[in-house]
């Protein structure tokens, strides 16, 4: 139980000492990343004439006009559909829907790249392997404490008060009864 306090402290001592004010200090750096302008939307240069009789051009900021176009360019059953200038604007558009992407795409590279080295620069891999390996070796600790069995009732309260220190009311379970139950046997002579 010694051994399981002392480990629990080293913890706290992490958590508090280091590993906060780390993920505290990327998180800020994340966030004051400076977030690219989205790229212009581009319209078509090729107008046609709608059923309505109005000239129009497509753009890439009205939606699904770029699934439109994609169809045009890409599904041989569209390939027949209106007339020229309707085709050649929706490939205008299917164009520049592929260039606002890539340039989208490029964006969102650059922001994860930026995390990613963020997250390398304050060591955040490092410091939550090491928190897990306390943690681990905290946990170890605690079941060892409860496995060893009680050579007296004293030893049982001690066990007994280890729990209470440990365990939250709410989630003291069939583990930690077992363990207790045990002991009380044992001293009992039942086992």
């Amino acid at each position: 139980m010694d051994l399981h306090d002392r480990i629990e402290a080293e913890c706290e001592r992490f958590d508090v000492e280091t590993e906060m004010p780390a993920r505290q200090a990327c998180a800020a750096a994340i966030a004051a990343y400076q977030a690219e302008p989205p790229p212009p939307h581009e319209e078509s240069a090729t107008t046609f004439v709608n059923a309505f009789g109005d000239a129009v051009r497509l753009s890439t900021d009205r939606i699904g006009a770029g699934a439109v176009a994609r169809k045009v360019v890409n599904d041989p059953t569209w390939a027949d559909m209106g007339d020229d200038d309707w085709r050649q604007a929706h490939r205008e558009l299917a164009a520049a829907h592929d260039r606002r992407d890539a340039v989208l795409a490029a964006q969102a590279k650059r922001k994860r790249d930026f995390e990613a080295a963020t997250r390398a620069r304050f060591r955040i891999s490092e410091i939550a392997d090491r928190s897990n390996t306390l943690a681990d070796r905290r946990h170890r600790l605690w079941c060892a404490a409860l496995a060893t069995p009680a050579a007296n009732l004293a030893d049982v309260t001690t066990k007994l008060d280890f729990i209470a220190r440990t365990v939250a009311d709410s989630e003291v379970g069939h583990h930690e009864l077992h363990a207790i139950a045990d002991d009380v046997r044992r001293l009992a002579g039942e086992i």
